[in-house]
């Protein structure tokens, strides 16, 4: 992939804070592993006692839960299509399994993933609108909505009889996170900025760069406003499957824990999986996830075990099949192009 096949808003936001992000994900990939290889410690628990319950697990209960895993790949794709119109939930699942695998598996994965979503979308006939819109509406889309689950546990959990005080601190860092996220997107909506945009007379890049965030921002407002019930929908649909997923490894590992506390820890998760401190939040959430477990009650060899199998269907069971999906795309963009070179 040269350096002319990438849009220029891509590469300016890559270009310069290369080296910085650079040390800031090998710090991330640093704190995984020692948050990971420490887990069962601040749990309270060793990885004998974790290992011996991951022994006892069924195979065909594993299946399982990947097949659960799999439908909140399928309802993601849905948020993917209605994000980009011409986009086919085949393309869009092969979509998110290769930008997914690189943005878990190197250092600079965040802008690495944009640059290979731009590289597949173009390969299919979309182009630089297409690419800011579908990046810009998705981002928003699931951002907001892992930002709102703990809004909506505090709402079921008080309809339910009480909310637990140690879920004050996620439903507060989750609002003020919602209202910092309106924010931003009143202020870059706002049409005196948006005029100011448009009417940019700086030349070269910073220009061009102006104009193109100008007319994303138009596009993305234009599909957020027509498919917002979809793609409200589609989020919801995800983020329900994937509570589902966190509770059966919960019952598996045999936590014992309820409903209630496992949306609690469902609801943390979700807020702590925005910090982009490891690749995919990996080792992070489920630190500070199995810890709240622990601290309402669950077993902790069985609450890190749980954290840890939904980890891997999560965020590690992506890089081989995204690896996979890769590899399939360049074969078959090759083979597209011999053709026509012929």
């Amino acid at each position: 992939m040269s350096g002319d096949e990438i849009p220029a808003e891509v590469r300016s936001a890559t270009r310069p804070a290369l080296l910085r992000r650079l040390v800031t994900g090998v710090l991330g990939v640093a704190v995984l592993v020692a948050m990971v290889a420490f887990l069962p410690r601040i749990a309270g628990t060793t990885w004998p006692a974790v290992g011996d319950l991951v022994r006892g697990i069924a195979p065909a209960a594993l299946l399982g839960l990947g097949g659960l895993w799999f439908t909140t790949v399928l309802a993601h794709s849905v948020v993917q299509t209605g994000a980009l119109p011409g986009l086919g939930y085949r393309r869009a699942v092969a979509l998110n399994a290769g930008s997914s695998a690189v943005a878990s598996s190197v250092p600079v994965g965040g802008p690495v993933s944009v640059a290979v979503n731009w590289a597949m979308l173009r390969s299919w006939g979309f182009g630089r609108s297409d690419f800011s819109t579908y990046t810009l509406v998705t981002t928003i889309v699931m951002t907001a909505a892992r930002l709102a689950v703990p809004l909506v546990t505090a709402v079921v959990l008080i309809g339910a009889g009480g909310l637990p005080s140690v879920a004050g601190p996620i439903v507060a860092v989750s609002a003020v996170a919602l209202v910092v996220l309106g924010g931003a997107m009143g202020v870059l909506g706002a049409p005196a900025v948006r005029r100011r945009l448009a009417a940019s007379a700086h030349p070269g890049l910073l220009g061009r760069v102006a104009r193109g965030v100008d007319a994303a921002l138009e596009e993305s407002r234009a599909v957020l406003v027509d498919r917002w019930l979809t793609l409200s929908a589609a989020a919801a649909v995800q983020l329900v499957l994937q509570y589902a997923l966190l509770v059966g490894c919960l019952a598996i590992t045999g936590a014992g824990v309820g409903l209630t506390v496992a949306l609690v820890a469902f609801a943390a998760g979700r807020l702590l999986s925005v910090l982009p401190v490891t690749p995919g939040g990996l080792g992070v959430t489920e630190t500070g996830v199995g810890a709240l477990l622990v601290a309402l009650g669950a077993p902790a060899a069985a609450a890190v075990a749980a954290v840890l199998l939904y980890g891997l269907y999560m965020v590690v069971l992506e890089i081989p099949i995204g690896a996979g999906v890769l590899a399939w795309w360049r074969i078959a963009a090759r083979r597209r192009r011999q053709p026509s070179a012929a």
